[in-house]
């Protein structure tokens, strides 16, 4: 196996345990921060990562007239979904969080075979994903 394909396979394999592993952790963290604390540290520490980093990889700046919309997408995409995701482990077990997360794509697959139940929002987020 090439040494570019290892080291591809060795960065999905590491992702994928931090990922298993956020439920157990983040339930061990909340008891410390609290889930808006810990949603707070974890979206800063990001943001302070790549600020640090976009230097080092010559990264450009993104234009003023961009940065509305992609605070909006950071918003919506990180900090409710990270949010969300740690209250709703706050109230629950890791085990019940991590087979509702793990459980997603399946629920969502099974739901585009069912048009009877299909509700306007999955109507209108189909028709926005197709191409």
């Amino acid at each position: 196996m090439p040494s570019d394909t290892r080291r591809s396979v060795a960065a999905l394999l590491v992702v994928q345990v931090l990922f298993g592993a956020m439920p157990v952790l983040g339930k061990l963290a909340i008891a410390g921060f609290g889930a808006g604390g810990l949603a707070i540290l974890r979206m800063g520490g990001a943001a302070l990562f790549f600020q640090l980093l976009r230097p080092l990889l010559r990264l450009p700046v993104l234009p003023w007239r961009e940065q509305p919309f992609v605070l909006l997408c950071a918003i919506l995409g990180i900090s409710a979904n990270q949010l969300l995701f740690l209250h709703g482990l706050a109230r629950t077990s890791a085990t019940h969080a991590a087979l509702l997360t793990t459980t997603i794509p399946v629920q969502t697959r099974s739901e585009e075979h069912t048009s009877e139940l299909q509700s306007p929002c999955n109507l209108v987020c189909r028709l926005l994903l197709e191409k």
